[in-house]
């Protein structure tokens, strides 16, 4: 039931937003509504590399973003999107070591980006070179997680244009800035909420696809990796024979992430 919810939530989002007419050409600002369905991977590993845990099923996303021309090869674009949906969940608690097999794990989350693109033409084929800041926070309901990422993104597109299509194929690299996830431990242990620091690696993504008129339907994928967090102890309990109060390590293992995306969107 959540998850029809959300994804009526998603239709609604997009569609309100667009409106009824299309017009000939674009302005030089204008806006851009769109909504997306993928496949989202999340997977843990333990210290011999065997994976313990795995995310995966059918998330969900919609957005908006504002295009405006700053000089005559030069775009600058501001994306705000939100995103999540109920996963299949295969593993355990983390610190408990609680079973939870073909359970559901549930995501909730947004996106702001800011893109700064360049436009170089060369007859029917224009480069795009591009690059992006970006911020990403989550929620990951089964072990009370709240995550929060800051990266830069560098790439480059390539549209060949036609009278009544354009065709574009990219992708590039993802540098990570910042990493942290608030694990509400408190919740279902005696000790402190603890925040951990898992290092992500650079990743990659990919897209492709078409526009026709005010519409532009792609594909996408992205993917990222995390090195094991740094161990942080809290503390919690009562104290032990009237001394300190008890101590508990707190860790991110190993993870890895991937989403693969179909996009819609309408440009106004």
């Amino acid at each position: 039931m959540k998850t029809k919810i959300f994804v009526l939530v998603v239709t609604l989002f997009s569609f309100f937003l667009s409106p009824a007419f299309a017009a000939d050409s674009l302005s030089e600002k204008h806006w851009t509504t769109y909504g997306k369905v993928g496949y989202f991977s999340w997977v843990e590993h333990l210290e011999n590399g065997q994976e313990f845990i795995r995310d995966d099923g059918m998330i969900y996303a919609a957005g908006i973003t504002r295009n405006d021309k700053v000089l005559e090869h030069l775009s600058l674009t501001e994306t705000f999107e939100v995103w999540g949906g109920y996963v299949a969940y295969d593993g355990e608690t983390v610190y408990t070591g609680e079973e939870m097999r073909d359970s559901r794990n549930g995501y909730l989350g947004a996106r702001e980006e800011v893109r700064v693109t360049g436009h170089v033409p060369f007859a029917s084929i224009t480069l795009n070179p591009f690059a992006s800041i970006e911020h990403k926070g989550w929620s990951r309901e089964v072990e009370n997680e709240l995550w929060n990422m800051v990266y830069s993104r560098i790439g480059m597109t390539a549209m060949y244009s036609t009278p009544k299509v354009q065709l574009y194929i990219g992708g590039g690299k993802t540098i990570p800035l910042y990493t942290a996830n608030r694990w509400a431990v408190s919740d279902f242990t005696e000790f402190d909420d603890v925040t951990l620091r898992p290092k992500a690696k650079p990743g990659m993504f990919a897209e492709a696809g078409f526009k026709v008129g005010r519409w532009d339907v792609g594909v996408a994928y992205e993917q990222t990796d995390f090195k094991k967090s740094p161990t942080v102890w809290a503390k919690g309990g009562p104290p032990v024979g009237g001394g300190a109060s008890k101590k508990g390590s707190f860790w991110q293992p190993k993870s890895s992430t991937s989403t693969g995306w179909l996009k819609i969107g309408y440009s106004f």
